[in-house]
């Protein structure tokens, strides 16, 4: 997270941008910023530990000393407020490109699903969210040996996976499951 921040911080739109005629240097930007950026004694904050969350802004006490600015370098700053929500549109924007491309899924499909599409059955799709049942039923097999197996009752078969995995006493992983179904789709 660390890198992709510093990154946005060096290529990013926004800036905080300190107009020193106007600036008093009462050192509350400094104060205000989580990161402790010197921003009292810059002219533009170009630092890539810059979080760009604008509260250098909200806490300088002198209107026009800081401003977000966009991406020209006029002199016509823009405010904090008009910075994020042009952040929070763009990445709105991204996100419903992406989801209407279909480049962007808001669920996993189940083995169910996987296998409806596809037209086979591959161990290496089960998720932990599937349950055995599903994964019993995609694979053809009987239910009686991933019971006996991994040990699981009623319940835990008609459960996600990772319940019965994450159980105290269990001694499996999702990983376990999918190395059965193979050995049991080889014979």
């Amino acid at each position: 997270m660390g890198a992709f921040l510093g990154l946005v911080g060096k290529i990013g739109w926004f800036r905080i941008r300190r107009e020193a005629d106007v600036c008093t240097s009462c050192g509350a930007c400094d104060r205000a910023c989580p990161v402790d950026l010197d921003v009292s004694t810059s002219t533009e904050v170009r630092s890539a530990e810059c979080l760009s969350c604008s509260q250098c802004v909200l806490a300088c006490p002198v209107k026009g000393a800081l401003a977000s600015v966009g991406p020209t370098k006029k002199k016509r700053p823009i405010g904090s407020r008009t910075a994020i929500l042009a952040t929070v549109g763009i990445f709105a924007a991204v996100v419903a490109a992406a989801s209407v491309t279909g480049t962007f899924q808001w669920s996993i499909p189940t083995i169910t699903e996987t296998v409806a599409k596809t037209g086979s059955f591959e161990p290496e799709a089960i998720k932990g969210s599937d349950t055995f049942a599903a994964v019993a039923e995609a694979a053809g097999i009987p239910k009686e040996p991933l019971m006996e197996r991994f040990g699981l009752s009623e319940a835990e078969f008609a459960a996600p996976m990772k319940e019965a995995a994450h159980r105290a006493d269990s001694g499996f992983e999702v990983q376990d499951v999918r190395d059965f179904l193979k050995e049991k789709l080889e014979q």
